[in-house]
């Protein structure tokens, strides 16, 4: 029988490898890919400390001030995930590694979560994106 993204085991499936293109595209300063095959058209963004952002092309903008500050690494684990019809919600944990010109090294963790749109037959996208870091 084929595994179709429906069924919960693909869908956390399609989930992880949707990380793994997010983190490509972020260390590769690649905000436009990012966006495009992170984010539903009318997806909001909702970063700390930062009003909500809301829609791709000001994700886009956002995600590029990100990536200019000096991103040196990012890993992204989505530890669990749920799915009812075409709606699925994972959370995680995060780690990067920023070096701004000028400044200090600075290494953070976090968590987040993530609410997901089925786009079609086999694909999602993020609706709604949230993390925080875990302190100073």
């Amino acid at each position: 029988m084929a595994t179709f993204a429906s069924e919960p085991g693909a869908t956390t499936a399609a989930i992880r490898a949707m990380d793994a293109d997010f983190v490509r595209a972020a260390l590769a300063r690649d905000a436009a890919t990012l966006v495009e095959d992170f984010y539903a058209d009318d997806a909001t963004l909702l970063p700390p400390d930062h009003p909500a952002v809301t829609g791709k092309e000001a994700i886009r903008a956002y995600w590029e001030a990100v990536l200019a500050s000096g991103l040196q690494s990012l890993t992204l684990d989505t530890t669990h995930v749920e799915v009812s019809g075409n709606l699925a919600y994972g959370t995680g944990r995060f780690s990067t590694v920023v070096e701004p010109p000028g400044a200090p090294r600075a290494e953070r963790t976090g968590k987040y979560l993530v609410v997901y749109r089925r786009i079609d037959y086999a694909r999602w996208r993020a609706v709604a994106d949230m993390f925080s870091g875990n302190g100073p």
